[in-house]
This record gives structure tokens, sequence and C-alpha cells, in this order.
């Protein structure tokens, strides 16, 4: 058995000292698998394909480059930045410079260009048509055309700009839970958001509480054992480091034998109706007092932060907002 191990254990090192002398070639100039016994280059065409699909980089490859962001491309709309470039092997001439954003409908619009070695960038008031992706960020594109050892060379280079929270998009569903309270479902969502939070107010009992997510730009909860036939509203707010976003919903009053609805993206008012009354509260919802105008109101507060609603001549809610009376 031992002499047996001993023949077997050389035979295998035989093996490897022969493999290891043969290089397989891959090229569509040879048949896949040929074996030779001396290093074969990969022809042009093997080596076009392999550049494309970025396994090989071009010998004059031009590469964008930016102190203030690094590889991930996460860069913000309210900076400024200074891009300059570098080639493999030689030193780039007749530089054009193109920034772009990416727009909703998947083109671009192009931001800024220039011929100069250096590619400065300024802060850009963002349009409500520039696309954002799942994180809320604006899609940005620096691309680079030179010229190196004379030859036409190009590149981008993606940025991910955060920004300011999206607007907020809410639905609600109503859950018939027994004969005195319900239940409400909200999904709640601000693109770009580092924190969401949903302030629920009680306008008959004067009962508010606040539910605070940070981290999350979406959000899925269920509010319970809301009274019957209660007026009910609610804030949502989004924030981030940049900004801060803020709506407000007053709920249709719900009955027992009402079917359950479900509402959508949006804030229900009774448009259209002539304003009575305007109550004002503090924002922890209680009661402060009320005028039949907005003017009046303003001046009998004191500089303050309210939460004013909106009435009409039967008591039917118009809007709610937040104020600050100075």
């Amino acid at each position: 058995m031992k002499t047996f191990l001993c023949v077997l254990f050389n035979l295998l090192l035989t093996s490897i000292a022969v493999f290891s002398q043969q290089t397989f070639s891959f090229s569509y100039e040879e048949p896949l698998g040929s074996v030779n016994t001396s290093q074969s280059p990969i022809d042009t065409k093997t080596r076009q394909v392999l550049t494309d699909i970025g396994w090989i980089a071009q010998d004059d490859a031009i590469k964008i480059n930016c102190s203030g962001i690094n590889e991930t491309g996460i860069a913000s709309v309210y900076n400024s930045y200074t891009f300059t470039a570098s080639a493999n092997g030689g030193n780039i001439t007749n530089h054009q410079w193109t920034y772009r954003i990416k727009k909703n409908d998947g083109t671009y619009e192009t931001i800024r260009t220039t011929n100069t070695p250096a590619f400065t960038i300024s802060p850009v008031t963002i349009s409500s048509q520039y696309a954002r992706n799942s994180d809320g960020n604006i899609i940005g594109e620096i691309g680079l055309t030179g010229t190196v050892n004379g030859v036409n060379q190009k590149t981008t280079m993606t940025l991910y700009l955060d920004y300011a929270p999206d607007e907020i998009t809410f639905s609600t569903k109503i859950i018939h839970k027994t004969d005195w309270v319900y239940d409400v479902e909200f999904a709640l969502s601000s693109k770009g958001a580092e924190s969401l939070s949903m302030t629920t107010q009680n306008w008959d009992t004067g009962v508010a509480w606040i539910n605070d997510f940070t981290g999350y730009q979406y959000i899925k909860l269920v509010v319970s054992n809301l009274p019957y036939e209660s007026e009910m509203g609610f804030i949502f707010e989004a924030t981030n480091q940049y900004g801060h976003k803020e709506i407000t919903y007053d709920m249709p009053k719900v009955y027992p034998q009402m079917n359950p609805f479900i509402y959508d993206r949006g804030v229900i008012n009774s448009l259209g109706e002539k304003v009575a009354s305007f109550e004002a509260y503090t924002v922890d919802g209680r009661y402060v007092t009320q005028a039949n105008s907005k003017a009046a109101l303003n001046s009998v507060l004191q500089s303050d932060i309210y939460i004013v609603r909106s009435k009409d001549a039967e008591g039917n809610v118009l809007q709610t907002e937040k104020i600050i009376n100075k």
C-alpha cells in the first residue's frame, strides 16, 4: 500500500510539471483550448473585445479626477467642484468638457461646457424635470473628450448629487376595527429623506403625538384605535441635511358603517367653499383662539409657531397649515 501511494504521488508531481509548461491561448484566430509550448499574445480583435467590456484598460485611456469626489461619485448640487484629467502614457490636449444632468424622460440637459484643462462646475438650481434615483440623488455626468498621442479619447464620470428631500407622497387605508374605533394604515415616502415624521392630531380632544423615523425615506405604519366621527389631522415631514418638506392632511370623518376607503398621493380639501373662520392651535394641539379673517387672527396671536385651520360655515375643515407669527 505504501509503495502504491508513492507511485501515485510521483505521477501527480509529473503531471503538474508538464501542465505548468503549457499555455492555453484564448483567441479568435486559434481554436479554443489549443495548447502551445510558448506564450502567445492576445490578438487585436480579442484585445478590443476585452477592452470594450472593461477587462483591459486602453493604453492611452483618460481618467477624470476630482479631489472632492471619491470613486462612489456621490456629490452635492449645492457645492462647486473642479475636475482635471490624466492619461496613461501621454499628455491630454484639445480638452472638451461637458456637464449634463439627467431628466425624467431619460434625456440629458447640458449645464456647462468648456475647453480648458480644468473644469469647474457650480451649484445648480434643480428643476422638477430632473430625474432622481431610488436614493433621491440627481444624476449628473461629467464628459471629457481629448487627444492623447494623436489619438482621440473620451470618458465619462457619473455623479450622484445629494439634494433636499423630494415632495412627500402618501397613501392611507381605513381599517374598521370595532363598533367604536378604527385604524389607519399609512404609507409615506420622500426620496432623499434622512428622516420622516408624522404628527397625529385629534382636533376634538386636543391630543397630539409624534412618530419619528430616522434613517428612512419610506415607511409604512398603522395608527390604531381612532374614535369614529372624530376630526383627525396629520402633519408629514421629511428632512435631510439640505432641507425640509412638510404637508398636512385633514382626514374626512370616518363612520362605523361606511365603506373602507383608500386615499393616495395628496391632501383632501373641500375646494371652492367659502372660509368662515380661522382657528389657531399650538404645535402640540392646544386650542388658542379663532377669528373670521387671517389678518384678525394674526393680530391677536403672539410671536410663535401655530397650526391654523380654516373652516366653512358648516364647520367643515377646508385647509390646515403651519404658520410662524412674527
